[in-house]
């Protein structure tokens, strides 16, 4: 462990991150009312408000921010700030809008309440009214302030801000309420250019003693709340420790020389607030290893770098071996063991022994390795119709499909509606997709509650629905990106597509003829329907993928053919001598399952043969 001395307050936040600091997200308007005293307005688009707490003057210069879970600077947008200060005291609100953006339509949207708000504009894209996320940097790419806004408590015409208790973000607007009011030209609740001012920091959770055997990680953890939100920074017998940065302070492999006091010093640029001090007290008798971290089982294709991680405790500290298929693999003696550009051949069971002088263990994981699977992102419905909530709210779902001849597990995926992999979704459990099937990803909505707002009768029952969080599709137009488990890289995507404007209540389909994403879904074309509640117009888990012949097996006087179905659909198998024709029908079978097999006669010479699905 390396400590520093303590520092003075000043030299601690330094006068940049003290000016950081002092700014907050404070409001955000997701999805703008479409009435206005009983009458119907076009939506004046999304907002969201930064304030400036400090009693110092704020340059914005260089500053960039994105409207989603990313957490990556360098995808940041910089231009609404360009020559722009904040005053002490001072809200500004960054806009995107497709009516007329100027601050004087901004102001007759919302009335003589705000008036006197400074209005910055934006152009890339709009926020997910199924819950969304703002990031804020600074010049340098430090984060300045994040915040999340779920779809559980959206409410068209209600902006969200934070709670004046704790400084929480996340709470719809009432008017009356922390300076609300209503808009002057649409029946939308907000508090534009007006705060409920700084919440204090408090300590919700401070630090506690802790005793942990030599070799062991260490754990300190805190909380706190206040506005703008507090920084942490870790001390160690009252010296600062560089980089402990977070809530919570993990020393890997504690030692004796770890034992001490710690304590955590809390500032915003306008408070500090010191909590208790935590003593961590090192047992150091010698113990057996114990493995705290089991390397997991992993699906990738051919040419992939897989990594399989491992740890443990024990003192003296553990050594480790790793092995494929129970074969000791030179030199890889570290808790990681990376394999670059697999292939088939790197399938297998990967172990690791574990030992000390007192003690021996080991385990293990599966690596599979396949071709690059052809997974297709076949539907995305970005603006559902507003009139589903009678029923089943609704909200932004986006199909994939399995065209490929093998299964693939989906657990370990991500995606992300940018083409990052930072803040991205992540599958966790185990969703097999069979060749030709297809899963729904959705946002909030149980399967269950999935079924019902399209008709469970409309639905195969082997449908795979994922629910997701922290990810929106903006109507305004917008990307999916689909990664597997081994990729690490942002360009190792193993689908991806963009859309543009949504329409309201249809889904972006995709045409199994010519194999295209993006045309608007037709009643009655390729599987689309019209949902049980809400009127919407799509086609979740309609099957585009042609059969696939899955094998030839020789059997006494004949061949044994075995092809990819869809239950109760009708299928001719037909066979040629040559490619071009003409191909004769040999047999017609009804699918029950998910594959059929049907035994056919030898032929003299070359013999080609297809599958197709009967209409």
């Amino acid at each position: 462990m390396h400590t520093l001395r303590s520092l003075p307050l000043l030299a601690l936040l330094g006068a940049a991150q003290a000016a950081s600091a002092q700014l907050a997200i404070t409001e955000v308007m997701s999805s703008a009312a479409a009435t206005f005293q009983g009458g119907t307005v076009t939506p004046q688009s999304d907002f969201w408000e930064l304030t400036n707490f400090s009693t110092n003057a704020v340059n914005l210069n260089g500053y960039k921010w994105t409207d989603d879970s990313n957490w990556n600077p360098t995808l940041a947008d910089p231009t609404p700030f360009i020559g722009v200060t904040l005053q002490p005291g001072e809200s500004v609100i960054v806009l995107y809008t497709n009516v007329t953006p100027t601050e004087a339509a901004f102001r007759t949207w919302w009335g003589p309440s705000a008036a006197t708000v400074r209005v910055l504009y934006h152009g890339h894209k709009g926020f997910s009214s199924n819950g969304d996320a703002t990031r804020l940097w600074d010049a340098n790419d430090q984060l300045v302030d994040a915040v999340d806004f779920p779809a559980a408590t959206a409410t068209r015409g209600r902006t969200f801000v934070y709670s004046p208790g704790n400084g929480q973000f996340g709470l719809p607007s009432t008017n009356g309420v922390g300076g609300a009011f209503n808009a002057a030209t649409a029946d939308d609740v907000g508090s534009p250019g007006t705060t409920s001012g700084a919440v204090p920091i408090v300590i919700t959770q401070p630090p506690t003693n802790l005793t942990v055997s030599a070799g062991s990680p260490a754990l300190l953890t805190a909380a706190a709340t206040g506005l703008p939100k507090p920084r942490y920074q870790w001390t160690f017998n009252g010296n600062s420790l560089p980089g402990e940065t977070l809530a919570s302070l993990v020393i890997s492999n504690a030692q004796p020389a770890h034992a001490g006091a710690y304590r955590l010093v809390l500032t915003n640029g306008l408070q500090v607030v010191t909590s208790v001090v935590a003593q961590l007290m090192v047992n150091p008798a010698p113990a057996a290893p114990i493995v705290t971290l089991l390397p997991r089982s992993q699906t990738a294709y051919e040419g992939q770098t897989v990594t399989f991680a491992t740890a443990a405790v024990g003192n003296p500290a553990p050594r480790y071996q790793w092995r494929l298929n129970d074969v000791d693999l030179p030199f890889e003696t570290n808790p990681e063991l990376t394999l670059y550009g697999v292939l088939a051949a790197s399938s297998g069971t990967y172990s690791v022994v574990v030992a000390n002088s007192v003690g021996v263990t080991n385990v293990s994981a599966q690596l599979t390795v396949t071709t690059k699977p052809r997974l297709v992102i076949t539907e995305v419905m970005a603006s559902e119709g507003t009139n589903s909530a009678s029923v089943v709210v609704g909200q932004d779902w986006w199909e994939v499909t399995n065209l490929d001849a093998f299964d693939v597990n989906l657990r370990d995926w991500r995606w992300d509606d940018d083409e990052t992999r930072a803040g991205a979704f992540v599958i966790t459990n185990d969703v097999t997709l069979r060749p030709g099937q297809s899963a729904i990803l959705v946002e909030s909505l149980t399967s269950e509650q999935f079924r019902a707002w399209w008709g469970a009768a409309n639905l195969s029952p082997e449908l795979k629905v994922i629910r997701y969080t922290g990810n929106g599709l903006s109507s305004l137009g917008d990307l999916i990106s689909l990664w597997n488990g081994a990729a690490t890289d942002d360009s190792d995507r193993v689908a991806n597509t963009a859309f543009a404007t949504a329409t309201a209540g249809v889904s972006f389909g995709f045409n199994s003829a010519t194999e295209e994403f993006g045309a608007l879904s037709l009643a009655g074309e390729f599987g689309a329907f019209r949902s049980a509640t809400g009127n919407d117009l799509g086609s979740p888990g309609y099957r585009y993928q042609r059969p696939v012949i899955l094998s030839f097996t020789p059997v006494t006087a004949g061949l044994e053919i075995t092809w990819s179905t869809r239950p109760n659909v009708p299928y001719a198998l037909r066979s040629a001598a040559a490619l071009t024709g003409p191909w004769n029908t040999l047999t017609n079978r009804i699918a029950t399952g998910t594959t059929l097999t049907v035994r056919e006669a030898a032929a003299a010479g070359n013999r080609f043969y297809r599958v197709v699905e009967n209409p």
